[in-house]
């Protein structure tokens, strides 16, 4: 689940911003159906929450490229 976190965090850091599960699969190596796959799973393991993007806090506020190493996972995962 770490990954597929990682890995949104890393798509929101390409497109500047919060992004959905199409944008997400489009984005993705994977097919839109894996994609979709792994959403279910994500919000099976964190009920209540929508996406990854909800999760995620950005070290400056706001999605960046340079930011992605940056995150406080231990912290946006708790």
């Amino acid at each position: 689940m770490g990954v597929f976190i990682h890995e949104w965090a890393r798509c929101e850091a390409q497109s500047r911003c919060s992004v959905g599960i199409d944008q997400f699969a489009d984005w993705s190596s994977g097919s839109r159906r894996t994609a979709y796959n792994r959403l279910r799973e994500f919000r099976e393991s964190f009920p209540g929450v929508s996406t990854p993007s909800d999760l995620i806090v950005w070290p400056d506020g706001h999605p960046a490229p340079e930011a992605v190493e940056r995150i406080d996972w231990t912290a946006a995962l708790a």
